[in-house]
């Protein structure tokens, strides 16, 4: 019988005040991971929600065991929605959170009637991102027939098959062992996108698909494709660590009547695609469109398959597709779990599962199984969350699980599965689901969930927590966690040129560069007067320092979501400036005091070519000679000379005007030195105005280089005074 039950829960949070987001522990669970404390000293763990935990408001609801896939959206009232998949238990829960971050609700918006298969990771497609949604996409790796799911997120829960495959499988994107359907950011290619992952190790091995939709959200209608090498080469080991490969989409035609054994039969006897060893999770790098074109996907690897041609512990791959067109790219293994040398980065990576790429890092979430036999190497360590550095190509250990072995609670979460007799569980035998960034949304920087499969915690309280007929028997729990302080962003040292000024100057310096964050009005620049430690003076990109008398250093960061890079010397070269020129006058010929840096200059214009200590003079004008020395410039004070033999000068009453005829540049010369207020109007032949002014000084220049040859007037006029002086121009 179809049973659709509509939740009530969003009416009763509209009347509720909430507080801004706080991380702080919200379960009765600790949290059950270790971080490693060398390497992420600042990093904390805080418990979010386990299967321990009940809510006023929902006393019915326990969030199950087999947390795997999630998604989190921030809703227009200030609480959240949380949707997660319960991978062994083939469903969906929906959890509302409080403002603070604080879960206050819970329902399973699909069941395992609904669900069908095992649910494993999730992407939540949101329409400020994505173009289309809120839609939860989830995949589903039970068998080669499967479908993905896309669910609203704020529809109608769902509790039998029959509702749930008319309503919300994604046929579109085919029948694979789907691990994830990621869609990429709608502005990446202008049209949605979704990258698929095919969890298999059958024959064929595992795909990489690609469906292009018709439209924007269609899920239903487009086109789907699978990843080959270009030579078709299908061997996954001969991707040799490091070294990119050409890779394509082919098209997979007439998928929508193909079961899925044929799809994969398809790509690997037809098309001829890499034979990869079971792709698991996968994640685009974030910041913007051009970034998003580079996708993390992690191939998680098998002890009792082929491991001749495929990965046996696991890698982690990078598709950089082309800016053009999402069908073609290259493909690079960028960790690989198989070289357990000292030096190689990847040497401790065991079975990666689930990813999640920030701007600078990808974190790997592995997923162990427990699975070692004496003829591998041991198992070393826990389930560990490694983070690969994009830039660098190092990577380091975040955390690993905290089983609590040996803790008085011991026998919570280490148990057979009747929960009854103490077990203790062995390395390796818990996994990761999802690690999500949640700064965003929270407004609290570098803050991440990150979801706990504890293999070895049962409880008969856990049975059948869904209502689902198909999975009755499991009695799993599991929580998630909260960590803050994890680095998304890495600062680089910013680029700062060496700045070189006068004494008495001051100095401009600019910061740039520091951050491969994409979105850069993110990235600021502190300033600091030593190499390290002390508070910035500054902050800020352009700083302009007081004047200074010697030369300086000065110490800036980049500092970007909350994290800062190492200093760069910002130089600032001080030059002492030469001495005032002085002019001797020989004849026509003048002499600069300074033997070399000269430019001489006739009222106020540069005399082009004259750079030399000494300059004759064809004309009268008033000189002066600019001497620079390591770059500081000191001028002359200015020097009348008048050649009554090579040009005539006109004077009438107090003034003249030189050189004239002139080519248009006229000085006017008070010759009292009274230096009397005038107003001056300067017309032409026909009487208009060219000018008119007030001259306060004792000199002043008059500029007709724009006028047409002729003869031109001064009028000069103080009080009742009226004088009139005239001006060729040649």
């Amino acid at each position: 019988m179809k049973r659709i039950f509509f939740t009530g829960i969003s009416a009763l949070l509209v009347s509720y005040t909430y507080a801004q987001a706080v991380i702080t522990n919200r379960s009765v669970t600790p949290p059950l991971v270790t971080i490693n404390p060398t390497d992420f000293l600042g990093v904390q763990a805080f418990s979010l929600i386990s299967t321990a935990d009940t809510f006023p408001l929902s006393p019915g609801f326990r969030f199950a065991g087999g947390a795997d896939g999630c998604g989190i959206r921030k809703n227009t009232n200030g609480t959240y929605t949380m949707v997660t998949n319960h991978e062994d238990l083939l469903s969906v829960s929906r959890v509302t959170l409080d403002s603070t971050f604080k879960p206050i609700s819970g329902e399973y918006l699909l069941n395992s009637n609904a669900g069908m298969w095992r649910l494993c990771s999730a992407t939540l497609a949101e329409p400020e991102i994505h173009g289309f949604g809120p839609t939860y996409i989830t995949g589903a790796e039970s068998n080669l027939e499967n479908y993905a799911h896309a669910v609203p997120l704020y529809g109608p829960v769902i509790h039998d098959s029959l509702t749930s495959a008319n309503t919300t499988l994604a046929k579109g994107l085919g029948r694979w062992r789907i691990e994830n359907a990621v869609p990429l950011p709608l502005a990446t290619f202008n049209k949605t996108v979704v990258i698929i992952g095919d969890d298999d190790s059958g024959p064929n091995g595992g795909q990489l698909g690609m469906y292009i939709a018709n439209s924007v959200g269609d899920l239903q209608n487009g086109r789907l494709y699978a990843m080959r090498r270009t030579d078709q080469n299908q061997r996954e080991l001969d991707v040799l660590p490091g070294v990119p490969v050409p890779v394509e989409f082919i098209e997979i035609p007439n998928y929508m009547n193909k079961t899925g054994s044929q799809i994969d039969q398809f790509c690997g006897d037809s098309i001829h695609t890499i034979d990869l060893q079971r792709v698991e999770d996968l994640d685009y790098r974030k910041g913007n469109a051009q970034a998003a074109r580079e996708v993390y996907f992690a191939v998680t690897g098998l002890a009792n398959a082929d491991t001749v041609n495929r990965t046996l512990y696991g890698r982690l791959y990078r598709l950089q597709l082309d800016s053009a067109n999402p069908l073609s790219g290259m493909l690079t293994c960028v960790l690989d779990g198989d070289g357990k040398n000292l030096l190689n980065p990847g040497k401790l990576l065991f079975n990666p599962d689930n990813v999640c790429a920030t701007e600078d890092y990808v974190y790997v979430q592995e997923d162990p199984g427990g699975w070692w036999t004496p003829s591998y190497a041991p198992y070393l360590h826990d389930a560990a969350v490694h983070q690969y550095d994009i830039q660098t190509g190092d990577c380091k250990i975040l955390c690993i699980m905290d089983h609590h072995r040996h803790a008085p609670d011991s026998m919570i979460y280490n148990t057979n599965g009747n929960a009854s007799v103490y077990a203790m569980s062995g390395l390796g035998t818990w996994e990761y689901g999802a690690m999500l960034d949640i700064s965003e949304k929270t407004g609290v920087l570098n803050t991440f969930t990150l979801n706990l499969q504890t293999h070895s915690w049962y409880d008969t309280r856990f049975h059948n927590l869904d209502g689902g007929t198909l999975n009755t028997w499991y009695n799993q729990g599991s929580m998630i966690v909260m960590l803050t302080n994890v680095p998304r962003i890495k600062p680089q040292p910013p680029s700062v040129p060496m700045v070189f000024v006068c004494q008495g100057e001051s100095a401009t310096l600019t910061a740039t560069g520091g951050s491969t964050f994409w979105q850069t009005n993110g990235t600021t620049y502190n300033w600091y007067t030593t190499a390290s430690g002390g508070t910035p003076f500054f902050t800020g990109a352009v700083y302009t320092t007081p004047p200074l008398t010697a030369s300086a250093v000065y110490f800036v960061e980049t500092s970007v979501s909350g994290f800062t890079s190492i200093r760069t010397a910002a130089v600032v070269g001080v030059s002492a400036a030469p001495p005032v020129p002085t002019i001797s006058v020989f004849g026509n010929t003048l002499v600069s005091s300074a033997a070399t840096g000269n430019q001489w200059y006739r009222n106020n214009l540069i005399i082009p070519g004259a750079t030399a200590q000494a300059y004759t003079i064809t004309q009268s004008g008033f000189y002066a000679v600019e001497n620079t020395q390591f770059g500081c410039t000191v001028v002359s004070n200015d020097t009348l000379i008048l050649l009554s033999d090579v040009e005539e000068m006109t004077a009438s009453g107090d003034w003249m005007i030189y050189p004239n005829p002139g080519d248009g540049y006229f000085n006017l010369q008070q010759l009292n030195g009274t230096n009397e207020p005038c107003d001056m109007q300067v017309t032409d032949m026909l009487g208009n105005t060219i000018a008119l002014f007030r001259s306060t000084t004792q000199k002043q220049a008059i500029d007709l280089r724009n006028q047409q040859p002729g003869m031109y007037f001064i009028h000069i006029r103080n009080g009742e005074s009226h004088l009139v002086l005239k001006a060729l121009k040649h």
